[in-house]
Formats: C-alpha cells, sequence, structure tokens
C-alpha cells in the first residue's frame, strides 16, 4: 500500500517545500515516476504560472474544501470549470438518461484562488513554492447546465464554465492567458496544466503539472475529447486550461473537465468567447474604476466678488 506524506501548504504569500518521493515498504517510490506519463511533467520551471488552484469553502466551515484548477484570462479574473463552484443535485430527466444536474441556482457564492511559484530545488530541500491567496466572487455562465447519469457520466455538457472575479488583482508576474481566435480541430496537439488530485494516490504534492495531448473528437454544446488516461488519475485539473501553442506564445481553447464523467474531456472556450470576453472588460472596468481618485466637491458656499 502506498502512504503520500501530509502535504502542508502555508497560503497568505508563504513559501513550503515539497516532498517529490512517497515511501512504500520502508524505500520510497518516486511520484513524478509514478504519474508523469499520465498527469504531465512537473512545472517547476514555472512555464505556466496564470495556472493557478481554485477552492471553493468547505460547507459550514472556514476552511477550504473542493480544490481544483483555474487560469487567469486578467490579473482580477480567473477562469475555470463550471462544475468546480456549482453543486450537483438530483434532478431526473425522464427520456434523457439523466439523473444529476448541474446549473447555475446551486453555485457557491465565493471562491479562493491561490497562485503558485516554483524555486528551482537545491541539494539541501526540494522544490520550495511561494503562494499567495485571493478571494473573489463566483460568476457561473448563465446557460450552464450539465446532466449526468447513473454512473456520473456525461449524458450532456453546455457552457460548463465560471469565472471568479477577486477582490484584488493578483500581483507579480502572472501574465494572463489570452483567448484563442479560432477554434480547435481533431488532432490538434494542446497543452493541459493542472494541479489535480488522484483518486488512489492523493494529492501527489499539490505540483503543477503539464501535458501535450491530442483532440479525438469534437462534441456538440463545446465538449471535445483528447486522448483518454486512467479515469481516476488527476481529477483535480478540472478548471484548468487547454492551451495552443502559437509564435506570439500560448493561447486558450479550452477548459479541462477531467473531474466530469468518465471520459478524457474539455469545454472549448471559442464557442463562449463573447461571454468570457464581456467578464473580462467587465473586469477591466471595474479596476478602472477603483484606481480613479475621487475628485474633491468644490466648496458651492457664497464668494465676495472683488472691488
Amino acid at each position: 500500500m502506498l502512504f503520500l506524506p501530509l502535504i502542508l501548504v502555508l497560503l497568505g504569500g508563504s513559501a513550503c517545500n515539497e516532498n517529490a518521493g512517497a515511501s512504500k515498504a520502508g524505500g520510497t517510490v518516486s511520484v513524478d515516476g509514478q504519474v508523469s506519463r499520465l498527469a504531465g511533467e512537473s512545472d517547476t520551471g514555472n512555464r505556466y504560472p496564470s495556472t493557478v488552484m481554485v477552492f471553493t469553502q468547505a460547507s459550514g466551515t472556514e476552511q477550504k474544501g473542493r480544490q481544483c484548477s483555474g487560469v487567469l484570462v486578467d490579473p482580477r479574473l480567473v477562469l475555470t470549470a463550471g462544475h468546480c463552484v456549482c453543486m450537483k443535485q438530483e434532478s431526473p430527466m425522464p427520456g434523457s438518461g439523466g439523473k444529476v444536474l448541474i446549473d447555475s441556482s446551486r453555485c457557491s457564492k465565493t471562491a479562493t484562488i491561490t497562485t503558485v511559484v516554483y524555486e528551482p530545488p537545491t541539494s539541501e530541500r526540494g522544490v520550495r513554492s511561494f503562494t499567495q491567496d485571493y478571494p473573489g466572487e463566483v460568476r457561473p455562465h448563465p446557460e450552464i447546465r450539465v446532466l449526468l447519469d447513473e454512473q456520473g457520466g456525461v449524458v450532456s455538457s453546455e457552457a460548463d464554465l465560471a469565472v471568479i472575479f477577486l477582490e484584488t488583482p493578483v500581483e507579480g508576474h502572472f501574465p494572463p492567458v489570452e483567448l484563442a481566435d479560432t477554434e480547435i480541430e481533431p488532432g490538434e496537439s494542446l497543452f493541459m496544466v493542472g494541479f489535480g488530485s488522484d483518486e488512489v494516490l492523493g494529492t501527489l504534492g499539490g505540483k503543477r503539472r503539464f501535458r501535450e495531448t491530442s483532440v479525438t473528437r469534437m462534441l456538440g454544446s463545446g465538449r471535445a475529447l483528447f486522448e483518454p488516461t486512467e479515469p481516476h488519475v488527476y481529477r483535480g485539473d478540472s478548471g484548468g486550461p487547454c492551451l495552443r501553442e502559437t509564435q506570439n506564445g500560448m493561447v486558450l481553447v479550452g477548459i479541462l473537465s477531467r473531474g466530469l464523467g468518465k471520459e478524457a474531456s474539455l469545454m472549448r472556450t471559442y464557442p463562449y468567447r463573447a461571454w468570457v470576453r464581456e467578464e473580462i472588460q467587465r473586469a477591466k472596468k471595474t479596476e478602472i474604476f477603483l484606481a480613479t481618485p475621487v475628485a474633491q466637491e468644490e466648496n458651492s458656499g457664497p464668494t465676495s466678488e472683488p472691488r
């Protein structure tokens, strides 16, 4: 049986050391070696710093609850998967095969995102990460509608997206990712990024990872399938970005849905780009408004004219 070390993430602008191994029968089994083929390479070189952790608040507590991933599309706005912040509810749909519904009626009001920056490892210690928390307001896509069957498979999925509007803009070198202007195509190679978790192994150290994959099939309402992986691996990648490499850098083409259903899928952003851009502009206008000094009221009292 494989036992993972307890990973303690110190939040609020703090630093922590990450153990890259897991003990087994008195020896050491490399976690990276276990999952790199499926989950991807550790992003300790900070290639994708704008991919962040997303936490909803645990019910009835002040503790962090469910973990997903997300991506900065503006210093004050994170895009993630709608099912990461909206709850499942029993809602049988006669004739559809659907038993569980996710829509905008039961979503978290707030969420916290955590930025992560890594330092190169040294001989004295493992990889060191610096994290910072940013609370924000959850805004699901108004047309989100995900229908699941009794086994948790996806019957249909539309607009499975949400944004988190941050109380303060993210500080530091976390350049927002630009939206792609064209749709993805079957067979296209993409990079998927996320922090993830594993149903068998746990958090796997909470490292940001990236992996190249290819689109295998386009589905309706914005979904697409990519090269399959074991279904339990890195479900916490849900909400993380799917990126296309261009001459001008990486652009966003989709949001991962690996924690939903039994297929390796993503929600394409191109069909919903108008909504995302509207939210980005809304964030920018808020930032401009808050940065504008309030004009002092002029004295409107009586004045005497010079003689």
